[in-house]
């Protein structure tokens, strides 16, 4: 992805996605503070991705999740 998203968004919203492969990307030049966060808990990484100038990827352990009945 080159030159996309919001600067103070997060690039790709995946939260509430188990099962998740971020692998073999270009993020180039994105203003944006997060590409993704990925749920470490649930075996998410990132794999061989290559990022310029586009803010990070985050891996955390515990995703809080927002459950709709």
């Amino acid at each position: 992805m080159t030159q996309s998203g919001e600067t103070e968004g997060t690039l790709i919203k995946n939260r509430g996605i188990v099962n998740l492969v971020l692998k073999g990307n270009t993020f180039k030049n994105n203003p944006v503070k997060l590409i993704a966060v990925l749920w470490g808990e649930k075996g998410q990484k990132p794999e061989n991705n290559t990022i310029n100038h586009s803010g990070k990827i985050e891996i955390v352990q515990n995703l809080k999740l927002k459950l709709m009945y």
